[in-house]
């Protein structure tokens, strides 16, 4: 099979869904870490559970830079709802409850790069949606 070129943009597209993928992973093994050493995590999700989806997450993104478009649409597709669950809406959830023992910060950041991701994750499946494969490669 032959590698399809990428076009720019795909390209930084894909770039972002990565750095996404490691900068939630270092997020959520940090959060492990303090877990491991018998404090509470930095959010209230299950930092292995985030772990696992940033590295589906990552493979979708070199699935798209090897030119297995299908993969990562199916993935990123599969993916995107339950981030905006898990990962954004049950954080804001946490941040405007009355528990005040919860620390506000980790969650405003866990949110913030997760609403990245989100977002990245959403134009990569418009990108490869509405453009047909010609339009996607370099010229």
């Amino acid at each position: 099979m032959k590698k399809k070129p990428i076009s720019l943009i795909a390209l930084r597209l894909l770039g972002l869904q990565i750095v996404y993928a490691v900068v939630a992973s270092l997020f959520n093994l940090a959060s492990l870490r303090q877990i491991t050493l018998g404090q509470p995590g930095l959010t209230n999700t299950s930092p292995v559970a985030g772990l696992i989806m940033m590295v589906i997450i990552l493979i979708a993104a070199v699935a798209g830079l090897k030119g297995y478009d299908k993969v990562l649409l199916a993935i990123n597709l599969l993916l995107i709802t339950p981030l905006l669950y898990s990962g954004i809406f049950e954080h804001l959830r946490v941040i405007f409850s009355s528990d005040v023992g919860v620390l506000q910060a980790p969650l405003g950041i866990a949110v913030a790069i997760n609403s990245f991701g989100a977002i990245v994750m959403t134009l990569v499946v418009i990108l490869f949606i509405k453009l047909e494969p010609s339009k996607r490669q370099l010229k």
